[in-house]
């Protein structure tokens, strides 16, 4: 056994208010203990760290240059353990330069992201958020663990919930599948309805066209055993209302970023097959920083962004 490994937290709160008043005396009254324990306790503090820490001067004690740097880290390590045991203080955004890093599924960031950063802006003008669409590569849950992320958004299905087993989530809200289309498409006025329909279709669909687990277009379809070929393959999942403008192609997707582009551009949406199950959309975070007051905070924000943005909540 080495002569630092017998400290104790009391230990070090009394050495750091001795060294602070430099008084035997009003240390023990502090501590309600002896001056002769106070006393042997510096003895063995000056033993353990081979300085005399607190020697008699003109005026009194005084600390050594020595005793001064102790006082300093004990200080510090006193400090750190008492952020540790006592729970953390509320976030204040309004005087917070901490940045934020965020992921989002690419079919609710068009409608998510937008009232989200203006809400963060506006408690906290020096706040800042990194965002970035989660792609199928992307690795959620250690970039969560990792704290690289602070939280994620992602569309979860029965074929891809078992992936987050080890992360926190709040159901955010669900939608619908639907499929999109120039306003002159024929399956405006005769939407698929089996599969064998749906499969003559043209279709469109954001490159890679799923995460290898499936997710909940590709798995529906896999489920059912329907081996869609897409005749076209985009990287950026918002620029596909462009293209549908002046073609055949067909997109299949979630209700909510089919209205928001239909209201802008001239698209249409249509109801998809019954064999696609709702999309579920859900905050997802780490134990890691459950109990942070700034992960709180920002997990409420996108909370309230969602109900903002009109996303349907669970039934």
């Amino acid at each position: 056994m080495t002569k630092f490994e017998n400290f104790t937290t009391h230990q070090l709160r009394v050495l750091a208010h001795l060294l602070s008043n430099k008084n035997v005396t009003a240390t023990s009254h502090f501590f309600d203990t002896s001056q002769p324990a106070v006393s042997r306790l510096l003895a063995e503090m000056r033993q353990k760290f081979g300085d005399a820490l607190l020697v008699r001067g003109g005026d009194g004690m005084v600390v050594t240059d020595r005793g001064k740097l102790v006082l300093e880290e004990v200080e510090k390590i006193l400090d750190q353990l008492s952020a540790l045991v006592q729970p953390e203080g509320s976030f204040a955004p309004e005087k917070s330069d901490q940045t934020f890093s965020l992921g989002f599924t690419d079919s609710n960031m068009v409608t998510l992201v937008p009232p989200l950063v203006v809400a963060i802006k506006r408690a906290g003008p020096n706040l800042r958020t990194h965002i970035r669409a989660i792609d199928p590569e992307f690795d959620v849950v250690n970039a969560l663990a990792s704290r690289s992320m602070d939280v994620v958004v992602d569309c979860v299905s029965e074929y891809t919930r078992g992936m987050y087993d080890a992360l926190r989530f709040t159901p955010l809200g669900m939608d619908d599948v639907v499929l999109l289309a120039r306003e002159e498409h024929s399956i405006i006025d005769r939407p698929p309805r089996t599969a064998e329909e749906y499969l003559k279709l043209k279709h469109v669909a954001p490159y890679p066209t799923s995460r290898a687990d499936k997710g909940p277009i590709d798995g529906a379809l896999a489920a059912q055993k329907i081996p869609r070929q897409a005749q076209c393959l985009i990287p950026e999942y918002n620029l596909i209302p462009q293209v549908l403008m002046g073609s055949n192609l067909v997109f299949t997707t979630c209700r909510q970023f089919a209205e928001h582009f239909a209201a802008q551009l001239p698209l249409e949406v249509v109801p998809a097959p019954d064999f696609f199950p709702p999309m579920e959309f859900r905050l997802l975070w780490h134990e890691v920083t459950h109990r942070s007051s700034s992960a709180v905070w920002l997990r409420n924000q996108i909370q309230t962004a969602a109900k903002l943005s009109g996303l349907p909540e669970m039934p």
